[in-house]
């Protein structure tokens, strides 16, 4: 029962601060202003290169462009895993790992898809590298999917949670900044419970 109430008290602490930030400050005019008149008042340097837009990226705009193509990306591969999993796998650590990933990428793409967009950041996707690992899932069942399966996804945890705190601390961005700040210690709570499902099946992280 303490489980369950942690896993429902804990994916709902997601959503609910993802819903609110993504309500107040995405793709507002305030932010949206602040940042465009924040680029334009920087001079060029080696570091800047102009986007779509024709606004200057610095170093870390560049980051964070880039942290949002991989995770909304990532997510998207997540989910579909996700859903295999649970149709596929007989196992109740597996399907528990399963909705916990589902869940936790579904609100983040909603969260991360229209700051992205504004940002005109590129997600025609999936990469090579993912399409690879959807292909070998696929043709996998049984014991050997769960095994891989879980390893798949206790890399993608690991990296939602490292780069998720690093996007908090250093984000240019102001709306990334809070998302990330928010969704961090939801993440790694999140990625030691799934370390501790995938321990009860014997399966470590690659």
């Amino acid at each position: 029962m303490r489980l369950k109430r942690f896993e429902s008290t804990a994916s709902t602490m997601l959503a609910t601060a993802l819903i609110v930030i993504a309500v107040s400050n995405f793709a507002s005019p305030a932010s949206l202003n602040a940042q465009t008149s924040s680029s334009q008042d920087q001079l060029p340097n080696a570091n800047q290169q102009p986007d779509s837009s024709g606004y200057t990226l610095t170093g870390q705009d560049m980051v964070d462009k880039a942290f949002l193509r991989r995770t909304i990306l990532r997510g998207n591969l997540a989910i579909k895993l996700g859903q295999m999993a649970t149709e596929r796998s007989s196992n109740d650590s597996v399907k528990k790992i399963a909705a916990m990933s589902v869940r936790d990428h579904t609100h983040l793409n909603d969260a991360l898809t229209s700051l992205a967009k504004a940002m005109h950041v590129d997600l025609v996707g999936p990469t090579r590298s993912q399409t690879e690992i959807l292909d070998r899932l696929e043709k996998l069942s049984g014991t050997e999917f769960d095994n891989e399966y879980i390893k798949v996804v206790l890399g993608f945890q690991k990296d939602s949670d490292e780069s998720f705190h690093r996007e908090a601390s250093y984000a240019a961005n102001v709306d990334l900044k809070t998302i990330a700040t928010h969704a961090a210690p939801i993440l790694h709570a999140h990625r030691l419970r799934i370390e501790q499902w995938a321990g009860s099946v014997n399966v470590a992280e690659k």
